[in-house]
């Protein structure tokens, strides 16, 4: 049987001689030009090194690539520490410091602008992820759902943005691994998770079903489940238990980033 492999990454993010380089398809001086251009309407720094009109700057980026390339290089053990899924599981580092930084705002403010950069470094673990598939057909990526009010807050999927940026950074677009729009879906009451004891915090993400018309689509395919941040990694667990039942072989979860043991409330 043929096995379905993806091209050779045509993305900014490279790997070799165990070093990472960071490269553009447009030439850097167009980059500072357009970011300068931009700072005169909307004034930024550098979340990294507080370097002026720019979001986050070459050196720092090329510095999360560096500290994704390490986590990806170990898998989580399935989130796999938490010993929640059992599946293999990558991440691209610790919610925490630059990349908290960027994060948060692009989850929490609309800073969509910041797609990129985080696509950039959520393709080190989902390229990893994606080289698990066994199958003659592109692996589906499986975002996690957030509750409907969420995403009329937000005005967007973002975990599905992040999962499409970071295709585009490995080279892979269109059909050949889609991303499943809505193919998970909450269930009615479905609250966040923060603040729940650890029995209710199961009882909610327990909360997710597949939607009823993607059934048949995932149905004896490779899967990867994308996240953005993994906590206890019970969502992710009810995510990959739904989906299994439904036919579905999940291979990997991906995570852009995983938090350290919070006390609960503590999130952000």
């Amino acid at each position: 049987m043929h096995r379905w492999e993806p091209e050779r990454p045509t993305a900014r993010v490279c790997a070799h001689h165990g070093g990472m380089t960071w490269t553009s398809r447009v030439p850097r001086a167009l980059r500072d030009l357009a970011a300068d251009l931009a700072a005169l309407v909307w004034p930024v720094e550098c979340a990294g090194c507080e370097l002026p009109n720019r979001a986050c700057c070459d050196d720092c980026v090329e510095e999360l690539l560096r500290e994704a390339l390490a986590a990806a290089s170990a898998p989580a053990g399935g989130h796999g520490a938490s010993g929640e899924t059992g599946l293999p599981g990558f991440s691209a580092g610790s919610h925490e410091g630059l990349l908290r930084d960027l994060l948060v705002p692009f989850k929490h403010a609309g800073r969509t602008s910041l797609a990129p950069i985080l696509g950039t470094v959520l393709a080190v673990p989902l390229a990893r992820a994606l080289a698990l598939a066994r199958g003659p057909d592109p692996p589906l990526i499986v975002p996690v759902p957030s509750r409907p009010e969420r995403v009329r807050e937000r005005g967007y999927r973002h975990v599905e943005v992040l999962g499409r940026a970071a295709l585009r950074e490995i080279g892979i677009t269109g059909p050949r691994a889609p991303i499943m729009r809505r193919a998970l879906r909450t269930m009615p009451g479905r609250t966040s998770q923060v603040g729940l004891r650890a029995g209710a915090r199961r009882r909610n993400a327990a909360k997710i079903a597949v939607s009823s018309r993607m059934v048949s689509r995932v149905r004896t395919r490779e899967v990867i489940l994308l996240d953005d941040v993994q906590t206890t990694g019970e969502t992710l667990a009810a995510a990959a238990a739904v989906l299994t039942r439904e036919g579905a072989k999940v291979v990997a979860v991906v995570t852009l980033a995983q938090a350290r043991r919070h006390a609960p409330g503590k999130l952000f």
